[in-house]
């Protein structure tokens, strides 16, 4: 059965990895079709936009996008076209599926992480932006509700059971960011009374980031609620994507950028990075040939430093 999704190829990079990402999916036999749109600094050119209204209404069509990085102008007053599309289709969860890849060598093997994001409240959305008139003081706002905490809450105990995930960790700042992040924390408590076949742990971000970079394997499924707060639920291999990044070496990873409210489309999939313009044309082979390179130097760097050699001759 074909199923068509909508594809924004993106910004920068993000045609060449929208090819390669197209040639994979074919090669699975995916039954998708696609239907080709445009957003970001291509839909500005042509369009005099960043996200066109045909572009909403055919993700709203297919209720499937998949999406490249896209760029918004800095300054302008351009509104973020990431925030734009979370909050025209309600996308409150934010998924990101990381795995390792088999065979690399890393400090850390066997990593299988699904992080859940809050999309719509928080820190993140910069809310209630001011600036005083002789530029001194900044104001941003922190807004987060119970309806918004609890939804976020539920959907990661529930994924944790569709998954057999067995634990749960929500992540906060509740010790500094006491209303906010302390009002996330509460709801995710009470909530976890209604799954008792789960088991519930709770840890504040600072000692969060570094037990992910040293003992990954406490955690299984790490949800990050940019409003001051993460979500996590695990029992077997685990570290977050970013702390452990270095430990886990490469990993496949990508997320699907939200779970939509009722009536909305659970879309759009995107990358986690950003455009990076600047990389753009070098995917090639010899890009990777320079990768191996600069690892094999770095490897190098490290076994003299590790030697414990006086001699400043044996010293990379």
């Amino acid at each position: 059965m074909s199923k068509t999704i909508a594809v924004i190829p993106g910004d920068g990079i993000g045609p060449e990895i929208m090819t390669a990402t197209l040639r994979v999916l074919d090669a699975l036999d995916c039954g998708l079709g696609y239907e080709f749109v445009d957003a970001g600094m291509v839909a500005l050119d042509k369009h005099g936009e960043l996200l066109p209204q045909a572009t909403l209404d055919k993700i709203a069509e297919h209720k499937v996008a998949l999406k490249g990085p896209l760029t918004t102008p800095i300054g302008g007053g351009f509104t973020s076209i990431n925030v734009t599309l979370r909050r025209h289709f309600d996308l409150y969860a934010n998924v990101r599926p990381a795995v390792s890849f088999p065979g690399t060598k890393s400090r850390y093997e066997n990593i299988d992480i699904i992080t859940v994001r809050e999309n719509t409240e928080g820190a993140y959305l910069s809310e209630g932006q001011t600036l005083s008139e002789d530029g001194e003081t900044a104001i941003s706002m922190i807004r987060n509700t119970r309806k918004g905490s609890a939804r976020i809450v539920r959907y990661a105990f529930e994924l944790a059971i569709k998954k057999g995930r067995k634990k749960i960790t929500a992540v906060h700042k509740a010790n500094i960011l006491k209303t906010s992040s302390g009002l996330f924390l509460n709801v995710a408590r009470e909530i976890a009374k209604e799954y008792p076949q789960i088991e519930f742990n709770e840890m504040i971000v600072d000692n969060t980031c570094m037990q992910l970079v040293m003992k990954p394997e406490q955690f299984d499924v790490i949800g990050d609620l940019r409003g001051g707060a993460w979500f996590g639920a695990g029992h077997r291999r685990q570290g977050h994507c970013e702390p452990v990044r270095a430990a886990a070496g490469r990993r496949r990873h990508a997320r699907l950028s939200g779970y939509g409210g009722q009536g909305r489309p659970a879309a759009p999939g995107d990358p986690r990075h950003g455009g990076t313009g600047s990389r753009a044309g070098h995917a090639g082979p010899r890009r990777q040939r320079q990768h191996r390179q600069f690892r094999g130097r770095d490897r190098q760097a490290h076994q003299g430093l590790s030697s414990g050699s006086d001699d400043k001759k044996s010293r990379p």
